[in-house]
C-alpha cells in the first residue's frame, strides 16, 4: 500500500524539466510549421514536393529540437509516473509540445487531401490524380475528383485508371471507374478488374 502515490505525496517538478520543455518547444514549432507549409501551400502552388528535402539540407538543426521534444515528453511521462507534480504552466508547455510534435506524424497524403478540399485542385490537380493512382491514395483521389479533376486524366501516355491498375491499386481503380473513367483507355485494367 505504501507504493501507491497519493496526490499529497507528489513532489514538485525539477527545474531541468521545465528548462528542457522550454528549449524543445521553439524548434519543434518551427519545424512543424515549416513541414505543414511544405505539405500544404508549397505542394498546392508548386506541385508535389520532396517533403523534408529542404528541411534536411537547409534546416537540419531543427531536427535537434525534435529529438529534444521527444526526450522532454518522455521525461515528463517518467516524472509523472514517478510521482512528480507538474505545474499548470508546465502542463501547457507539455500540451503545446504534444500538439506540434503530433503534427510531424500526420501523413503527407492527408495534408494534400485536406488542402485540395479547402483550396481546390489548383494547377497541379491532374498530376496529383496520377500520383494518387500510382500510390493508391484513395482519399486524395476522391478529394481531387470531387473538386473537379476528370477521372479520365492522362499524362505521359497513360490514364490515371491505367496507372492504378498497373500498380495493383484496385480500390483507386474501382473508384475512378465509378466516377466515369473509361476502361477502354486502360488496357491493363481488363485482366485486373474482373467483371468490369
Amino acid at each position: 500500500m505504501n507504493d501507491l502515490v497519493t496526490p499529497s505525496s507528489r513532489q514538485s517538478e525539477p527545474k531541468w524539466l521545465r528548462l528542457l520543455l522550454k528549449t524543445a518547444l521553439p524548434g519543434t514549432i518551427l519545424l512543424a510549421s515549416r513541414l505543414v507549409y511544405e505539405q500544404t501551400v508549397m505542394t498546392w502552388r508548386d506541385g508535389e514536393q520532396m517533403i523534408g528535402f529542404t528541411l534536411a539540407h537547409v534546416f537540419p538543426f531543427l531536427y535537434l529540437w525534435v529529438i529534444l521534444a521527444h526526450i522532454a515528453l518522455l521525461s515528463v511521462a517518467v516524472a509523472w509516473f514517478r510521482g512528480l507534480q507538474l505545474s499548470r504552466k508546465n502542463w501547457s508547455l507539455v500540451l503545446t509540445l504534444c500538439l506540434f510534435t503530433g503534427l510531424l506524424y500526420i501523413p503527407y497524403s492527408a495534408w494534400m487531401a485536406a488542402t485540395v478540399r479547402i483550396a481546390g485542385p489548383g494547377d497541379h490537380g491532374q498530376n496529383f490524380l496520377m500520383i494518387a493512382a500510382v500510390d493508391g491514395r484513395l482519399a486524395l483521389a476522391k478529394a481531387l475528383v470531387e473538386s473537379g479533376v476528370s477521372p479520365n486524366t492522362s499524362g505521359g501516355g497513360s490514364t490515371a485508371l491505367e496507372m492504378a491498375c498497373r500498380g495493383g491499386r484496385i480500390n483507386v481503380a474501382e473508384y475512378l471507374l465509378s466516377q466515369g473513367a473509361k476502361i477502354g483507355n486502360a488496357p491493363s485494367c481488363e485482366g485486373v478488374l474482373t467483371g468490369k
